[in-house]
Protein backbone atom coordinates (compact mmCIF):
# COMPACT_ATOMS: atom_id res chain seq x y z
CA UNK A 1 0.00 0.00 0.00
CA UNK A 2 0.98 3.47 -0.83
CA UNK A 3 2.12 5.04 2.74
CA UNK A 4 -0.57 8.06 3.08
CA UNK A 5 1.01 9.05 6.71
CA UNK A 6 4.14 9.69 4.72
CA UNK A 7 3.21 11.69 2.22
CA UNK A 8 0.95 13.57 4.86
CA UNK A 9 4.57 14.36 6.76
CA UNK A 10 5.99 15.34 3.36
CA UNK A 11 2.99 17.65 2.60
CA UNK A 12 3.32 19.38 6.24
CA UNK A 13 6.45 21.13 4.98
CA UNK A 14 5.64 22.46 2.32
CA UNK A 15 6.08 25.84 2.00
CA UNK A 16 3.14 28.15 1.42
CA UNK A 17 5.37 30.32 -1.42
CA UNK A 18 9.15 29.92 -1.60
CA UNK A 19 10.93 33.26 -2.99
CA UNK A 20 13.39 32.74 -5.83
CA UNK A 21 15.86 34.25 -2.83
CA UNK A 22 15.13 32.01 -0.48
CA UNK A 23 16.11 29.39 -2.44
CA UNK A 24 19.19 30.70 -3.78
CA UNK A 25 19.99 31.26 -0.62
CA UNK A 26 19.76 27.81 0.76
CA UNK A 27 20.50 26.00 -1.95
CA UNK A 28 23.97 25.83 -4.21
CA UNK A 29 23.92 25.79 -8.59
CA UNK A 30 25.31 22.37 -7.16
CA UNK A 31 22.60 21.09 -5.36
CA UNK A 32 19.65 22.54 -7.65
CA UNK A 33 21.01 20.50 -10.46
CA UNK A 34 21.38 17.31 -8.45
CA UNK A 35 17.46 17.93 -7.54
CA UNK A 36 16.60 18.82 -11.89
CA UNK A 37 18.73 15.39 -12.04
CA UNK A 38 17.16 13.33 -9.35
CA UNK A 39 13.36 14.18 -11.07
CA UNK A 40 14.37 13.84 -14.91
CA UNK A 41 15.96 10.18 -13.22
CA UNK A 42 12.50 9.43 -11.40
CA UNK A 43 10.81 10.40 -14.60
CA UNK A 44 13.28 7.88 -16.64
CA UNK A 45 12.99 5.25 -14.13
CA UNK A 46 9.37 5.20 -12.72
CA UNK A 47 7.13 7.67 -13.93
CA UNK A 48 7.30 6.95 -18.05
CA UNK A 49 6.91 3.38 -17.32
CA UNK A 50 3.04 3.86 -16.22
CA UNK A 51 -0.11 4.16 -18.71
CA UNK A 52 -2.29 7.42 -19.27
CA UNK A 53 -4.59 6.64 -16.26
CA UNK A 54 -1.74 6.33 -14.05
CA UNK A 55 0.47 9.42 -14.84
CA UNK A 56 -2.76 11.28 -14.51
CA UNK A 57 -3.42 9.75 -11.30
CA UNK A 58 0.76 10.55 -10.40
CA UNK A 59 -0.11 14.27 -11.56
CA UNK A 60 -3.09 14.50 -9.67
CA UNK A 61 -1.14 13.07 -6.23
CA UNK A 62 1.74 15.68 -6.81
CA UNK A 63 0.01 18.58 -7.10
CA UNK A 64 -2.87 18.02 -4.50
CA UNK A 65 0.07 17.08 -2.14
CA UNK A 66 1.30 20.80 -2.62
CA UNK A 67 -1.69 22.59 -2.79
CA UNK A 68 -2.86 20.96 0.60
CA UNK A 69 1.12 21.61 2.17
CA UNK A 70 0.85 25.14 0.66
CA UNK A 71 -2.62 25.68 2.48
CA UNK A 72 -1.33 23.87 5.75
CA UNK A 73 1.39 25.77 5.87
CA UNK A 74 -0.40 29.12 5.46
CA UNK A 75 -2.97 28.66 8.43
CA UNK A 76 -0.28 27.54 10.63
CA UNK A 77 2.07 30.39 10.11
CA UNK A 78 -1.16 33.23 10.25
CA UNK A 79 -2.44 31.16 13.38
CA UNK A 80 1.24 31.50 14.98
CA UNK A 81 1.49 35.88 13.70
CA UNK A 82 -2.51 35.71 14.93
CA UNK A 83 -1.14 34.27 18.09
CA UNK A 84 1.60 36.49 18.90
CA UNK A 85 -0.20 39.89 17.96
CA UNK A 86 -2.72 38.63 20.20
CA UNK A 87 -0.49 38.22 23.05
CA UNK A 88 1.17 41.26 22.47
CA UNK A 89 -2.09 43.43 22.43
CA UNK A 90 -3.11 41.63 25.75
CA UNK A 91 -0.16 42.58 27.24
CA UNK A 92 0.03 45.68 26.49
CA UNK A 93 -3.54 46.23 27.45
CA UNK A 94 -3.32 45.20 30.73
CA UNK A 95 0.08 47.58 31.43
CA UNK A 96 -2.94 50.35 29.95
CA UNK A 97 -0.41 51.09 27.20
CA UNK A 98 -2.75 50.01 23.95
CA UNK A 99 -1.54 49.78 20.74
CA UNK A 100 -4.12 50.93 18.11
CA UNK A 101 -1.74 49.46 15.12
CA UNK A 102 -1.86 46.10 16.69
CA UNK A 103 -5.71 46.06 16.95
CA UNK A 104 -6.01 47.57 13.54
CA UNK A 105 -4.01 44.63 11.84
CA UNK A 106 -6.00 41.93 14.25
CA UNK A 107 -10.02 42.29 12.29
CA UNK A 108 -7.97 41.42 9.04
CA UNK A 109 -5.71 39.15 9.89
CA UNK A 110 -8.85 37.06 11.91
CA UNK A 111 -11.01 37.58 8.90
CA UNK A 112 -7.90 36.10 6.52
CA UNK A 113 -7.20 33.32 8.52
CA UNK A 114 -11.24 32.20 8.75
CA UNK A 115 -10.80 32.13 5.05
CA UNK A 116 -7.90 30.28 4.85
CA UNK A 117 -9.75 27.68 7.26
CA UNK A 118 -12.10 26.96 4.82
CA UNK A 119 -10.16 26.96 2.05
CA UNK A 120 -7.90 24.19 4.28
CA UNK A 121 -10.63 22.10 4.50
CA UNK A 122 -11.67 22.16 1.05
CA UNK A 123 -8.65 21.24 -0.33
CA UNK A 124 -7.39 18.78 2.36
CA UNK A 125 -11.10 16.55 1.06
CA UNK A 126 -9.93 16.72 -2.51
CA UNK A 127 -6.08 15.65 -1.78
CA UNK A 128 -7.78 13.27 0.57
CA UNK A 129 -9.98 11.78 -1.84
CA UNK A 130 -7.29 11.66 -4.56
CA UNK A 131 -4.77 9.18 -1.54
CA UNK A 132 -7.48 7.47 -0.74
CA UNK A 133 -8.39 6.22 -4.63
CA UNK A 134 -4.14 5.75 -5.17
CA UNK A 135 -4.00 3.93 -2.00
CA UNK A 136 -6.13 1.25 -3.53
CA UNK A 137 -3.45 0.27 -6.46
CA UNK A 138 -1.27 -2.51 -4.20
CA UNK A 139 1.97 -3.88 -5.43
CA UNK A 140 1.79 -1.31 -8.54
CA UNK A 141 3.95 0.23 -11.24
CA UNK A 142 2.19 3.57 -9.63
CA UNK A 143 3.03 2.60 -5.81
CA UNK A 144 6.80 2.23 -6.76
CA UNK A 145 6.37 5.48 -8.12
CA UNK A 146 4.96 7.47 -5.71
CA UNK A 147 7.10 5.88 -3.07
CA UNK A 148 10.26 6.58 -4.96
CA UNK A 149 9.29 10.38 -4.84
CA UNK A 150 8.45 10.17 -1.42
CA UNK A 151 12.21 8.75 -0.62
CA UNK A 152 13.63 11.02 -2.70
CA UNK A 153 12.11 14.24 -0.73
CA UNK A 154 12.57 12.67 2.65
CA UNK A 155 16.28 11.91 2.30
CA UNK A 156 16.72 15.66 0.76
CA UNK A 157 15.08 16.76 4.23
CA UNK A 158 16.83 14.24 6.31
CA UNK A 159 20.75 15.50 4.61
CA UNK A 160 19.64 18.86 5.58
CA UNK A 161 18.71 17.80 9.36
CA UNK A 162 22.12 16.11 9.16
CA UNK A 163 23.99 18.83 7.84
CA UNK A 164 22.17 21.07 10.47
CA UNK A 165 22.41 18.91 13.28
CA UNK A 166 24.79 21.34 15.49
CA UNK A 167 22.12 24.19 14.70
CA UNK A 168 18.88 22.89 15.62
CA UNK A 169 20.41 21.41 18.89
CA UNK A 170 21.51 24.81 20.09
CA UNK A 171 17.64 25.56 19.11
CA UNK A 172 16.35 23.06 21.87
CA UNK A 173 18.67 24.06 24.39
CA UNK A 174 17.71 27.24 24.52
CA UNK A 175 14.27 26.48 24.21
CA UNK A 176 15.01 23.94 27.20
CA UNK A 177 16.20 26.59 29.26
CA UNK A 178 12.87 29.45 28.65
CA UNK A 179 10.72 26.24 29.21
CA UNK A 180 12.36 25.84 32.72
CA UNK A 181 12.30 29.23 33.86
CA UNK A 182 8.87 29.44 32.67
CA UNK A 183 7.56 26.62 34.69
CA UNK A 184 9.34 28.18 37.67
CA UNK A 185 7.57 31.24 37.45
CA UNK A 186 4.63 29.42 37.15
CA UNK A 187 5.14 27.59 40.31
CA UNK A 188 6.09 30.56 42.22
CA UNK A 189 2.73 31.95 40.80
CA UNK A 190 0.58 29.32 42.00
CA UNK A 191 2.21 29.60 44.74
CA UNK A 192 1.07 32.78 45.56
CA UNK A 193 -2.47 32.22 44.23
CA UNK A 194 -2.27 29.93 46.90
CA UNK A 195 -1.70 32.42 49.68
CA UNK A 196 -4.38 34.72 48.28
CA UNK A 197 -6.97 32.14 48.46
CA UNK A 198 -5.74 31.37 52.13
CA UNK A 199 -5.81 35.04 53.12
CA UNK A 200 -9.63 35.24 52.44
CA UNK A 201 -11.45 36.35 55.71
CA UNK A 202 -8.47 37.40 57.66
CA UNK A 203 -8.56 41.13 57.17
CA UNK A 204 -11.09 43.11 59.22
CA UNK A 205 -11.38 45.63 56.16
CA UNK A 206 -13.13 43.68 53.75
CA UNK A 207 -12.91 45.97 51.16
CA UNK A 208 -9.57 46.58 51.46
CA UNK A 209 -9.11 42.72 51.25
CA UNK A 210 -10.88 42.90 48.14
CA UNK A 211 -8.93 45.17 46.36
CA UNK A 212 -5.67 43.85 47.77
CA UNK A 213 -6.99 40.24 46.23
CA UNK A 214 -8.17 41.92 42.80
CA UNK A 215 -4.64 43.94 42.34
CA UNK A 216 -2.49 40.99 43.59
CA UNK A 217 -4.33 38.84 40.62
CA UNK A 218 -4.93 41.10 38.06
CA UNK A 219 -0.50 41.55 38.57
CA UNK A 220 -0.40 37.73 38.48
CA UNK A 221 -2.57 37.10 35.43
CA UNK A 222 -0.50 39.98 33.40
CA UNK A 223 2.86 37.50 34.35
CA UNK A 224 1.28 34.51 33.49
CA UNK A 225 0.45 36.46 30.11
CA UNK A 226 4.68 37.29 29.86
CA UNK A 227 5.90 33.89 30.74
CA UNK A 228 3.17 32.56 27.94
CA UNK A 229 4.73 35.35 25.57
CA UNK A 230 8.03 33.72 25.86
CA UNK A 231 7.29 30.59 25.47
CA UNK A 232 5.48 31.57 22.11
CA UNK A 233 8.66 33.34 20.92
CA UNK A 234 10.86 30.03 21.43
CA UNK A 235 8.73 28.75 18.60
CA UNK A 236 10.95 30.91 16.54
CA UNK A 237 13.22 29.58 15.90
CA UNK A 238 11.79 26.09 15.09
CA UNK A 239 9.50 27.61 13.03
CA UNK A 240 12.26 29.55 10.63
CA UNK A 241 14.26 26.02 10.94
CA UNK A 242 10.89 24.05 9.96
CA UNK A 243 10.72 26.87 6.71
CA UNK A 244 14.22 25.73 5.44
CA UNK A 245 13.11 22.17 5.25
CA UNK A 246 9.39 23.77 3.81
CA UNK A 247 11.49 25.38 0.97
CA UNK A 248 13.17 21.70 0.39
CA UNK A 249 10.11 19.75 0.13
CA UNK A 250 8.52 22.90 -2.16
CA UNK A 251 11.24 22.92 -4.33
CA UNK A 252 11.15 19.15 -5.23
CA UNK A 253 7.58 18.91 -5.57
CA UNK A 254 8.00 21.84 -7.97
CA UNK A 255 10.25 20.23 -10.00
CA UNK A 256 9.07 16.50 -10.22
CA UNK A 257 5.72 18.22 -11.31
CA UNK A 258 6.54 20.33 -13.50
CA UNK A 259 9.37 17.81 -14.99
CA UNK A 260 6.09 14.82 -15.45
CA UNK A 261 3.63 18.06 -16.34
CA UNK A 262 6.02 18.70 -19.35
CA UNK A 263 6.75 15.19 -20.34
CA UNK A 264 3.38 14.72 -20.60
CA UNK A 265 2.12 17.70 -22.49
CA UNK A 266 5.10 16.34 -25.27
CA UNK A 267 3.69 13.01 -25.25
CA UNK A 268 -0.01 14.85 -26.19
CA UNK A 269 -1.02 13.79 -22.89
CA UNK A 270 -2.71 16.55 -20.68
CA UNK A 271 -2.48 16.75 -16.81
CA UNK A 272 -6.26 16.49 -15.76
CA UNK A 273 -8.02 17.78 -12.48
CA UNK A 274 -9.37 13.84 -11.17
CA UNK A 275 -10.74 14.88 -7.90
CA UNK A 276 -13.03 17.35 -6.12
CA UNK A 277 -14.27 17.90 -2.44
CA UNK A 278 -16.84 14.54 -3.35
CA UNK A 279 -14.23 12.35 -4.68
CA UNK A 280 -13.02 10.91 -8.26
CA UNK A 281 -14.31 12.79 -11.46
CA UNK A 282 -15.51 10.38 -13.77
CA UNK A 283 -13.99 10.69 -17.11
CA UNK A 284 -17.03 11.66 -19.03
CA UNK A 285 -17.50 15.00 -16.31
CA UNK A 286 -13.76 15.97 -16.60
CA UNK A 287 -13.32 19.19 -18.10
CA UNK A 288 -10.84 21.56 -16.19
CA UNK A 289 -7.20 21.08 -17.16
CA UNK A 290 -4.40 20.70 -14.07
CA UNK A 291 -1.94 24.29 -13.67
CA UNK A 292 1.70 24.84 -13.98
CA UNK A 293 2.66 25.53 -10.54
CA UNK A 294 4.47 28.64 -10.86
Amino acid sequence: MINSVRLFMITLVFLPCFAHDNVTQLFSDKDLLLYKESADTWLSDYASQLNPKELQLVANTLYLSHQFGLIDSTVRTQAKVLLQLSSHAYIRAMASQYDNKVTEYLTPLANNFNISCQLHQSVLLEWKACIDYVDTFKDSQLEKTISSFQDNVIEAMAMYMHTHAQDLNEIFISNVEVIKDGDATLNEITQAYKQLIQAQGKTSNRYEHNYIHLDLATKLASEITRVAQNLVETTEPVFEYANKLQIIGSTLCNLYYSTLYTWMQEHNQQPMVLFNEHGFIEEEQRNTPLPIIQ
